[in-house]
């Protein structure tokens, strides 16, 4: 007989864990092909059934991401075979295509903040004689969250910090060189 137990519990050596879906399944959820690049940089993979995000390196953006005309679907092999990642609805059975994924929207993962003592380190790593200061947040991979960092002199240990995000889908991406959120991934991220 199985039953689920708490995961503190699992040890896979007397308590196995038979309730969690293998790693596999858990990938596959949304579709085989569904957040995956196949190609080069400036290609794109579509995140769910009408949205797509650009691929960079060989990952994809999801700090981006793009909808689908009304009535359009997400098809990754329509990107190569008819030059356009979304296709018409009434085009699907005719063409005989799928959305490439199974999700309605694309869930985009969020990093937790830093705590307190984990920023004033991040400051006082941080060589210079300015009083205030941005650093983008090294764990943030969406280039997206950046911390201020701000003392009353320069002899000063005491950091008073702040952990910022850029605010709106038009900027969502922190450029340490400007200091500003700007529209486009910048290439130091």
């Amino acid at each position: 007989m199985d039953f689920c137990v708490p995961e503190s519990s699992v040890n896979d050596d007397t308590i196995l864990d038979v309730c969690k879906e293998s790693e596999e399944e858990i990938d596959n959820v949304n579709g085989i092909d569904c957040e995956i690049c196949n190609g080069t940089d400036g290609t794109y993979a579509c995140v769910s059934k009408t949205q797509y995000a650009l691929c960079v390196n060989g990952s994809v953006t999801k700090s981006n991401v793009l909808d689908c005309a009304t009535d359009e679907v997400c098809v990754l092999s329509a990107q190569t075979d008819y030059n356009n990642t979304c296709v018409p609805s009434c085009a699907l059975s005719f063409l005989n295509l799928e959305a490439t994924c199974s999700n309605d929207v694309v869930v985009i993962p969020t990093v937790a903040p830093p705590n307190k003592d984990a920023m004033k380190t991040i400051c006082d790593g941080i060589d210079t004689t300015s009083l205030f200061f941005y650093t983008p947040y090294a764990e943030d991979t969406n280039c997206n969250g950046f911390i201020y960092c701000q003392r009353t002199s320069v002899q000063d240990t005491a950091w008073v910090v702040l952990y910022l995000t850029c605010p709106t889908p038009a900027t969502p991406y922190y450029d340490s060189a400007k200091r500003i959120c700007v529209s486009t991934r910048p290439t130091n991220c």
